[in-house]
């Protein structure tokens, strides 16, 4: 038997959860984009531990769906800041953070780095 989300946690999501949901669907198949809140509560336990209630969880399974998801996400956030929206990203990355943020702060062992260092 297979698991499928229900219209209702379809709607369920805010508008823009929404728009992401029907956009990953159309490469990734719908048993692998999960928004039922059980299921993504069972896939998302690793992310509760750090405070954060993942909406949408996608089963991932080749580096071009990782790939596209990645570049759907950054459109989102993207389009986000220009809404004026702040946005708060913690990544190894340093050339995604200074794509998309107007501010850097950077950390080490922990800490904010003085904002001379920051540069």
């Amino acid at each position: 038997m297979k698991l499928q989300n229900r219209p209702e946690d379809i709607e369920a999501l805010k508008p823009e959860y929404q728009e992401y949901f029907h956009a990953i669907r159309q490469r990734i198949p719908a048993d692998r984009v999960i928004c039922d809140p059980v299921r993504r509560y069972a896939y998302g336990v690793d992310a509760s531990l750090y405070s954060i209630t993942p909406q949408i969880v996608v089963q991932a399974r080749s580096i071009d769906e990782v790939s596209f998801l990645v570049q759907e996400a950054r459109k989102r956030i993207l389009e986000e800041k220009e809404r004026g929206k702040l946005i708060l990203i913690a990544s190894h990355y340093p050339e995604d953070i200074q794509s998309l943020c107007d501010e850097v702060y950077w950390m080490k062992n922990g800490y904010v780095l003085p904002s001379k260092e920051n540069k």
